[in-house]
């Protein structure tokens, strides 16, 4: 493709001094407060509380494989889970079952489905759900914070002052690509297009096909059923459209 004569296929547009409007990613108090709260649960795991029974209001960190008779059955498993006691997130029982168990124990719950459950599969559908409770989440407190280890941050100050920069820099990040993306777009939109060749529409065809086999496969559909109705474009349009960015960025 550098080898190639692009003149031969594309005439680009007049770019320079070119604007974009676009609506950048802006993230609200809430976000940022739910991101630190996220971000303390994630990295608690060193100080997580151990030494009790799990109870009402605690939020656990747990791994979970749900059965419905031998087998274990879709969407029922999950490792390095947190939930919150007494939160209703969990079918009947669930949360409730964990109360009292002790970090480090494994315990059975027997559980039923709620019959309007959305699927049939499931739906009053009686099963075993095996939970690990790995680690109840320590309060946040300065103290715990501390206890983190890390030099970055040692109070609820410095640490909430830590995740709202971490976040901010990646909101930049994201909207330069925002921008180059939207510009790119503009670009791609004027550019006259003479032949687009059909060697690497096919090369790429066959690269997006090896990449999204075995996704199509978890989808049971075939490719080209996937990329038309799971990606929203056809195979042969979007291997068309890359093939077309790859040459406006060459």
């Amino acid at each position: 493709l550098y080898e190639m004569n692009l003149d031969k296929y594309l005439k680009l547009p007049e770019y320079e001094g070119m604007t974009v409007a676009v609506d950048l990613y802006e993230l609200e108090e809430a976000e940022y407060a739910s991101a630190t709260e996220e971000f303390f649960r994630n990295v608690s795991s060193v100080i997580g509380v151990k030494n009790r029974a799990v109870a009402t209001g605690d939020v656990v960190n747990i791994d979970y494989a749900g059965f419905k008779g031998e087998e274990q059955f879709a969407g029922g498993t999950a490792t390095g889970a947190f939930l919150e006691i007494g939160s209703n997130s969990f079918i009947d029982g669930f949360e409730d079952g964990l109360i009292g168990v002790t970090p480090g124990a494994t315990t059975d719950l027997n559980l039923t489905f709620p019959t309007e459950y959305p699927s049939t599969d499931l739906a009053g559908a009686e099963v075993v759900f095996k939970v690990t409770v790995n680690y109840i989440v320590p309060e946040y407190t300065d103290a715990n914070i501390a206890a983190l280890g890390n030099e970055k941050f040692s109070n609820i100050a410095e640490f909430e002052t830590y995740v709202r920069n971490t976040l901010d820099e990646e909101l930049v990040e994201d909207n330069k690509e925002l921008v180059a993306t939207k510009a790119l777009g503009q670009i791609n939109t004027n550019t006259t297009y003479k032949e687009i060749p059909q060697f690497l529409i096919d090369a790429q065809k066959e690269n997006l096909s090896v990449k999204y086999e075995s996704i199509a496969a978890d989808y049971g559909l075939p490719l080209d059923l996937y990329f038309q109705y799971v990606q929203g474009v056809p195979l042969d349009e979007l291997s068309e459209q890359y093939v077309k960015e790859r040459m406006l960025l060459i």
